[in-house]
């Protein structure tokens, strides 16, 4: 196990993933689902993916994510998907530009593992994103030219400048001046948004604008893109880091898509990228599926003749 007292190795981290990724090359791109498997085999494969897991989790704790270049990343998430039934074919690094307009909820208390699949109930009963309190008080200073002070996002943390939140604590904030220089910081980012668009986190990378924050809300840069969860019926619901940019987004007539990252899909939505997969020709697909091929999640995979022979 590595020490996280001492330097990582990444070289030594390199042969492990190499050898993980000649394993995941003998075995299926996605897993049987359990309900799929002999009954008599079940047991021993739930043992092997909760191994499998605490391999993973075992990195992930001691601070590898942080370090690894995006092409490590991305074949970090390849070895899960193939060793993992939790998880979706798609790369979670897979970059899926959205109308900021299509984001429409707000995903709390909801799965966020990175490329994760999950059923359940998470995906009803959401909130609307643009009823939330940073989007209102957004709008309310950019929109309608309110001054910081008359929103109630300011005044909410104006409030508790004494006893902050660990969200106030992550963003700096505990005292006055801290509080305005947080709202300096969003004016600044709306004027550079407006004035040269977005550019991806691996841009921002590339181009050395960003660095590893621990203020931010994943431990690697190039996951702080807007993160999205996707819904049973493909709707988004907002989940994680990327607040600010897409309210600012909403707010830009100029700025039509953004880039995201999709966390979590929905089993029954899985189920339709798994379909659309799998199928060698259009009319191999029922008309419920046929209606999502122009879906954002499903280009990487619909041949564009589908698009155009509808």
């Amino acid at each position: 196990m590595y020490d996280t007292d001492k330097e990582i190795n990444l070289l030594a981290f390199r042969e492990q993933y190499n050898k993980c990724l000649i394993l995941a090359d003998h075995q299926m791109k996605r897993q049987p689902r359990t309900d799929r498997i002999p009954s008599r085999l079940r047991q021993p494969w739930r043992s092997l993916q909760r191994a499998v897991r605490r391999w993973f989790n075992r990195f992930e704790n001691n601070y590898i994510l942080p370090k690894l270049s995006d092409d490590m990343l991305y074949r970090y998430y390849a070895v899960q998907a193939r060793l993992l039934s939790t998880r979706s074919d798609a790369n979670p690094l897979k970059i899926v530009w959205v109308d900021p307009d299509q984001i429409t909820y707000y995903n709390r208390n909801a799965p966020l593992d990175f490329g994760c699949v999950a059923g359940g109930d998470w995906d009803l009963g959401v909130e609307a994103f643009e009823d939330d309190i940073l989007f209102r008080s957004l709008e309310k200073r950019f929109r309608k030219g309110a001054g910081w002070p008359e929103t109630d996002l300011y005044r909410a943390y104006a409030s508790r400048i004494d006893e902050p939140s660990q969200k106030m604590i992550r963003r700096g904030i505990h005292s006055i001046e801290t509080l305005e220089n947080y709202f300096k910081s969003i004016e600044k980012l709306y004027h550079n948004l407006a004035k040269n668009g977005f550019k991806t986190q691996k841009q921002l990378v590339e181009d050395e604008i960003l660095t590893s924050d621990p203020s931010r809300d994943n431990p690697n840069p190039i996951l702080n893109e807007i993160t999205v969860n996707i819904f049973r019926d493909g709707s988004f619901g907002k989940r994680r880091s990327g607040n600010h940019r897409l309210s600012i987004a909403k707010l830009l007539p100029s700025i039509t898509t953004v880039p995201v990252l999709v966390r979590v899909r929905h089993t029954e939505w899985q189920k339709i990228r798994d379909q659309v997969r799998s199928a060698s020709k259009l009319e191999d697909l029922n008309p419920e599926i046929m209606r999502h091929l122009d879906h954002p999640d499903l280009r990487d995979i619909v041949p564009g003749e589908w698009l155009s022979g509808r």
